[in-house]
C-alpha cells in the first residue's frame, strides 16, 4: 500500500533459487522474493537487479565473509545471553548458510524498502537444535530513477543527536510501561515520571546501534534484537514509529530517504475526518445484526441524565426462568459510559471495563486490568485520533517470564479523504505485513476496503456495493432505516419492523431454513424499567430463549 498515491500494489512472494558453487552455501541455494504480481517494467527491471545483487553477495567470498562474520557474533551474543540467564551450555557449531528472504517492507510515493534477510541455522551451546536466525541488510529502491541503495550503515553522529532528541523520551516511556516500573494507570503522571528517570535510561540506550527505514507513511527507529540496547527489554527487538514533524526534523540527516517523502500527505478537512472517523458510516454489519445495547437507548426518550443502566440477562426453559448475568453501565454527567460490569450468576464481577476522559471529553484510556490485564491509551493530534496503544499484559505464562507485556499501537493517517489504521508492534520482531484498514470518501459514498455505502443527496442509504464477497440486497424506509436485508445470494435474511414512532420493535433472521434468530422488543410507561427484549434462536431443532430486562438510575 502506498498511501501517498492512495494506491494497493498486488505483491506475491515467489520462491526462486540460485547456482552458487561455494563450499559455504547450499549449490542451489533458495531465495524466496516478493514481487509485484501486476510485473510493471520498471519494477520488473528492479526485482532482477535486487536479486542479482543478492546473488552477487553471495558468491563473492570477501562480501560473505563480512555476512558470516556478523552471524558469528550474533551466535556469540546470544551464547552470551543464555549463559547470563544461568542456561546450560557445551560447545557449540559454526552458523550454516541455508536461504534468503528478500522482503518489500513498504512502497512510498514510488520508492520501495526492503530488508534481505540472510538466513542461517544457529547452533546455540544452550539448544542441540539450531534455530534460526538473520543477518539484515536494508535497501532502497527508487522505481522512478531506477537506482538502488543499500542502508543500515551505523548511524553518524549528527544523525545519532536528531534521533536522540526526538526519540529518547519515547523510547524511555516504553522501557517505563514495558518493565511495569510505571503503571498505565497513573496516565496523568506518565510524562512526569519518566522524564524523572531519564538520565539513567540514557546510559543504556545506544544510538549508534539503531536501525532507520521508512515505513508506510513514516519512520522506524528500530534496535535490533540482541544488541548493547536490547539488554533493555530482555534482548527483544524494540521500536518506535515517527510520523508528521518527527518525519520532516529526521529527513534533514537522513537525506537519503527524502524522496520516499517527496510528495507530502494532504490532511483533509476536518468535516471529512469526522465523518472518517465516525464508525457507524463504515459499518455494513448493521444491516445484519439486531441492534446492540446501547444503540436502543435513542428509542427511550427520557427527559433525565441517566447515570446507571442494568440489562438483566435471564435464560428461559420451559417454565423454568434463571437469571444468568447482569450488564451494568455506569455513565458521567455527559452521558459518557465510566465503567461496564458483566456480574455473573452468583453475584461476583465477572468482567469489567473502565472508561477515562480528557478536558475535551475525548476518550484517552480503557482499563480492562483488573480481569483482563488489558490497557488501551488514545493519543490525539490537532484535534484527530493520531495512534491507540494497545498494552495487553500476559498474566498467565508458563515459559519465558520476562516477557509479559503485548504491546502495538494502531496509528491513524489522514490523506485527501482517505483514512488509513494500521498496527505497529513495540517488542519482539517486526511484522510488516499486518492488515491495513482503508476507508475513503467518495461523492455520495462511505468507502472501506470491503465496501461502499452509497447515498443519495440528503444522505439516504441506498444501498451497499461490496468489493469482496457476495452481495448484499437492501431496503430501506422513510426513515433511513434497514426493513429487509439479503445476504450471500439470499441465503440469509433479515427483517427489521418499527411502530410508528421508528421504535424497532422485531428483529427476525434465517440462514438457509435451518436457524432462526428473532428479537422481540416491548416499550413500557415506566423511565426506570423502559424496555424487555425477548430473544428466541432455533438451529435445527434446538431451541434457545432468553429475556433481557432494561433497569435505569438517573442524576438527581
Amino acid at each position: 500500500m502506498d498511501v501517498f498515491q492512495n494506491k494497493q500494489y498486488k505483491t506475491s512472494s515467489y520462491v526462486l533459487s540460485a547456482e552458487i558453487k561455494r563450499p559455504y552455501s547450499p549449490s542451489e541455494l533458495e531465495i524466496v522474493q516478493d514481487k509485484n504480481t501486476e510485473k510493471p517494467e520498471n519494477w520488473v527491471k528492479l526485482e532482477e537487479k535486487l536479486f542479482d545483487r543478492v546473488v552477487q553477495e553471495v558468491k563473492n567470498e570477501v562480501s560473505f565473509f563480512q555476512i558470516q562474520s556478523k552471524a558469528i557474533q550474533y551466535q556469540n551474543k546470544l551464547e552470551e545471553s543464555k549463559r547470563i540467564e544461568g542456561q546450560y551450555t557445551r560447545n557449540s557449531m559454526q552458523p550454516k548458510f541455508k536461504s534468503v528472504d528478500i522482503v518489500l517492507l513498504s512502497v512510498m510515493n514510488n520508492c520501495g524498502i526492503y530488508v534481505v534477510n540472510y538466513n542461517f541455522e544457529i547452533y546455540s551451546k544452550v539448544h542441540y537444535e539450531a534455530q534460526r536466525g538473520s543477518i539484515d541488510q536494508y535497501y532502497f529502491i527508487d522505481y522512478k530513477k531506477g537506482t538502488i541503495t543499500p542502508f543500515n550503515d551505523t548511524p553518524t553522529l549528527a544523525q545519532q543527536q536528531v534521533l536522540k532528541e526526538l526519540t529518547l523520551e519515547k523510547f524511555n516511556r516504553l522501557y517505563l510501561l514495558q518493565t511495569q516500573k510505571i503503571n498505565p494507570k497513573d496516565i496523568d503522571r506518565i510524562d512526569e515520571m519518566a522524564k524523572s528517570q531519564i538520565k539513567n535510561f540514557e546510559s543504556k540506550l545506544f544510538y549508534k546501534e539503531a536501525i532507520v527505514y521508512p515505513y508506510l507513511a513514516g519512520i522506524v527507529v528500530e534496535f535490533p534484537e540482541l544488541s548493547n540496547s536490547s539488554q533493555l527489554f530482555f534482548n527483544y527487538p524494540f521500536r518506535i514509529f515517527l510520523k508528521g514533524e518527527d518525519v520532516e526534523e529526521l529527513l534533514r540527516v537522513y537525506t537519503q530517504f527524502k524522496s520516499a517523502f517527496n510528495q507530502p500527505l494532504i490532511a483533509p478537512s476536518e468535516q471529512a475526518i469526522k465523518q472518517l472517523n465516525n464508525d457507524d458510516n463504515f459499518d455494513i454489519s448493521r444491516f445484519s445484526v439486531a441492534p446492540k445495547e446501547l444503540q436502543l437507548l435513542k428509542y427511550l426518550d427520557f427527559d433525565k441524565t441517566i447515570r446507571r443502566l442494568s440489562i438483566n440477562n435471564f435464560y428461559i426453559r420451559d417454565t423454568v426462568i434463571k437469571q444468568q448475568q447482569t450488564k451494568i453501565f455506569y455513565f458521567n454527567k455527559n452521558q459518557q459510559v465510566e465503567r461496564r460490569e458483566i456480574i455473573d450468576g452468583m453475584g461476583s464481577l465477572y468482567n469489567e471495563k473502565k472508561y477515562s476522559y480528557d478536558a475535551k471529553n475525548r476518550l484517552v484510556m480503557i482499563d480492562e486490568s483488573n480481569i483482563d490485564g488489558n490497557f488501551t491509551l488514545f493519543h490525539y493530534q490537532k484535534n484527530r485520533l493520531d495512534y491507540k496503544d494497545n498494552l495487553e499484559f500476559v498474566i498467565e505464562r508458563h515459559y519465558d517470564p520476562a516477557v509479559n507485556l503485548e504491546w502495538s499501537q494502531k496509528h491513524y493517517v489522514y490523506h485527501q479523504n482517505y483514512r488509513y489504521a494500521f498496527d505497529v508492534n513495540l517488542v519482539g520482531g517486526f511484522d510488516p505485513n499486518r492488515y491495513i484498514e482503508t476507508r475513503n470518501l467518495e461523492e455520495n459514498k462511505y468507502c472501506s476496503s470491503y465496501a461502499c455505502l452509497l447515498l443519495d443527496e440528503n444522505q439516504n442509504i441506498l444501498g451497499v456495493k461490496k468489493k469482496k464477497g457476495a452481495p448484499i440486497d437492501i431496503l430501506m424506509n422513510d426513515k433511513n432505516q434497514p426493513v429487509e436485508v439479503y445476504r450471500d445470494r439470499d441465503r440469509h435474511h433479515h427483517e427489521f419492523f418499527y411502530d410508528e414512532s421508528g421504535r424497532i420493535i422485531e428483529y427476525k433472521a434465517t440462514s438457509d431454513h435451518t436457524s432462526e434468530t428473532k428479537y422481540t422488543y416491548e416499550y413500557h410507561d415506566d423511565d426506570n424499567k423502559p424496555l424487555t427484549i425477548k430473544e428466541y434462536k432455533r438451529s435445527y431443532s434446538n431451541v434457545n430463549e432468553r429475556e433481557y430486562v432494561y433497569e435505569v438510575e438517573f442524576w438527581e
